[in-house]
């Protein structure tokens, strides 16, 4: 029959609209005839996006073969602007001449940078893995910029991918000391050069290719400073692992640059006047038993049922997910009447763009949602493919989407607590995770919290309740980055909950304070 659901339409996510490609990129088109391309190696979208990444690793690597020659001369800064330029991304609306990434957050210079952190208790570890060769800049907002070499892209993440499999799959959770070596082999690898720096500081990750899907909170901390306390030794990985964030506060920034824009857009942002947007439990396809019938279009005949049996379903119903704020919606940290829930049917496309979500100090999406590595433009969250009707309806919030269509104006906090990671062999993009990301920081959004695999419904309503609960404190508020952290480490200390399956998974990125 040829039908499929909305999740991957034209413009509702689709980066060749976005960019107005065609099957190849017009760029490449020459009036002289085809002879001048006899190898059309960087035609399609996926091949740009891998061309441009070998550019970048060619360039750095050059800039940073100067500096060891003339250590004085500036390449390593140079280095450090070239590798935020190749982690900018833009997504660009079929009508604009200037990309989201230009209006949000183009590559900014390392002083600006510098100025921007803020503070002298925090570092920032910005990755780049090329080829043959990958690099470590360590910068605070003091002091000169330091560059490590570090080995090649290959090696870091064939390490990385090992560790995030024992963190992930079924068995590797039940192998703790396993666990433990992979991930102190890749603690060693990419913190071991700076491991006598770390202290106690807040660590900002600018992370590149599978670093940008890892955990950094649960690797081992290469210089630990905090010893287990008791309860946590009674815990499978209590006395095999001691994780960064028993040290350290982790936040994570698509770039170093998005840092310095948001700090300049703050004092623009208006005051939200209501407190949370919850939007669970979307109707997603045929397969859910709220589901009547199915049709394409108002006026069309619904499908038969034999017709459905044909239908492939992605994704299946979560109505658990309703009830993964209970604890907090039930007391009375929020307003009741500065709440609104968007549940079912009304978990839709249409009132994720509504301009009035803008309004919402936070808004929490507990869906499934997916950051694709290998094709940036189907990463997103999913909402309801279906309206009440049975007509079919667009249902994935894109990059492009939230680029282009969301207003998060006064948006403090983005919270993605069903996502999950698709991660493809071979070439591992800067686009996947950062895309989303940078839309919704595009659309107003002062800070992102995702999930980067899929978690128990019991493990995600344990974090979730323990991470605002502290965050709305209204004896003692404690800013996002800072509730997060600590309900993590509260969540390890804790036997039950102690695997870091059940809380390494989320992740803040944005700003801190």
């Amino acid at each position: 029959m040829g039908f499929t659901y909305g999740y991957g339409v034209p413009y509702k996510g689709s980066i060749n609209a976005s960019f107005k490609f065609e099957a190849e990129n017009p760029w490449l088109a020459t009036n002289a005839g085809q002879d001048f391309l006899v190898e059309r190696r960087c035609a399609t979208v996926p091949q740009y996006f891998e061309c441009r990444q070998k550019y970048f690793d060619f360039y750095i690597s050059w800039l940073l073969q100067q500096h060891q020659a003339n250590p004085t001369a500036g390449f390593d800064v140079m280095a450090f602007e070239a590798s935020e330029q190749a982690k900018s991304f833009s997504f660009r609306r079929p009508d604009s001449e200037v990309s989201a990434q230009d209006r949000f957050s183009p590559a900014q210079s390392l002083r600006e940078i510098q100025a921007a952190i803020g503070d002298d208790d925090t570092l920032v570890l910005e990755y780049f893995l090329g080829q043959e060769a990958s690099y470590l800049w360590v910068l605070g907002q003091n002091g000169a910029l330091q560059v490590h070499t570090l080995p090649p892209r290959a090696e870091i993440e064939a390490q990385a991918q090992a560790f995030y499999d024992l963190l992930t799959a079924p068995t590797g959770r039940v192998r703790p000391q396993t666990t433990a070596q992979a991930g102190a082999a890749l603690s060693q690898t990419i913190l071991g050069p700076v491991a006598n720096q770390l202290g106690t500081q807040r660590l900002v990750i600018v992370a590149d290719g599978l670093l940008q899907y890892l955990p950094f909170a649960a690797l081992p901390n290469p210089n630990p400073g905090n010893l287990p306390t008791a309860s946590a030794l009674q815990g499978e990985y209590g006395s095999v692992l001691n994780p960064l964030l028993l040290d350290h506060e982790v936040v994570y920034l698509p770039t170093a640059s998005t840092l310095v824009t948001l700090r300049r857009n703050a004092p623009l942002r208006p005051q939200p006047t209501q407190e949370l947007a919850f939007f669970a439990n979307p109707v997603f396809n045929h397969r859910d038993l709220r589901v009547r019938q199915v049709k394409l279009f108002p006026w069309s005949r619904p499908f038969s049922s034999s017709e459905l049996a044909n239908i492939e379903a992605l994704y299946s119903a979560i109505p658990a997910t309703e009830r993964e704020l209970d604890s907090i919606l039930e007391t009375n940290l929020l307003p009741e009447d500065k709440v609104k829930t968007f549940f079912g049917y009304d978990a839709n496309l249409r009132a994720a763009v509504d301009s009035r979500l803008g309004q919402y100090r936070m808004v929490h999406f507990a869906s499934h949602g997916i950051f694709n590595s290998n094709a940036p433009e189907r990463s997103g969250i999913v909402l309801s493919g279906l309206r009440e009707d049975g007509v079919v309806q667009a249902g994935l919030l894109s990059p492009t989407y939230a680029f282009n269509e969301m207003n998060l104006a006064a948006t403090e906090l983005v919270v993605l607590s069903g996502c999950r990671t698709g991660l493809s062999q071979g070439h591992i993009g800067r686009e996947g995770m950062t895309g989303l990301t940078n839309g919704l920081f595009d659309a107003g959004a002062e800070r992102v919290v995702a999930s980067l695999w899929s978690v128990r419904d019991d493990a995600t309503r344990e974090l979730m309740n323990r991470f605002y609960g502290r965050m709305l404190d209204p004896e003692n508020p404690i800013p996002p980055a800072q509730a997060l952290i600590e309900a993590q480490r509260s969540m390890w200390n804790e036997p039950r909950w102690q695997t870091p399956y059940n809380w390494a998974a989320f992740t803040l990125q944005g700003v801190w304070e």
